[in-house]
């Protein structure tokens, strides 16, 4: 039997992000097949809101559920470095360095 390729789904919350990523899983993990779900406004609701607020914290997580119910068995949430504020702790807990 054949063994599915591992699909990985990849959150972004600019487009240019894509394109990176696309290269740096061919590169690392070529044998991976990659679902791209795109977000392009969480960093300026952050921005806007001076932080992450319930509203936004539950869109990242329904996105993320959405991912996992595609069947995805790898989930990065990738970002271009300094994007996020200092003061935004998402909702999966870990604080990102801007």
């Amino acid at each position: 039997m054949i063994e599915p390729r591992p699909l990985v789904a990849l959150i972004h919350a600019v487009p240019p992000v894509v394109r990176i990523a696309r290269q740096a899983f061919a590169h690392a993990f070529p044998e991976a097949r990659l679902r791209n779900i795109l977000d392009d406004r969480p960093l300026d609701d952050a921005r806007d809101a001076d932080g992450l607020t319930e509203a936004l914290r539950r869109r990242m997580l329904r996105l993320i559920a959405h991912a996992m119910d595609t069947g995805a068995q790898g989930l990065p949430l990738t970002r271009p470095p300094g994007t996020w504020p200092t003061s935004v702790t998402p909702a999966w807990g870990y604080k990102c360095a801007g």
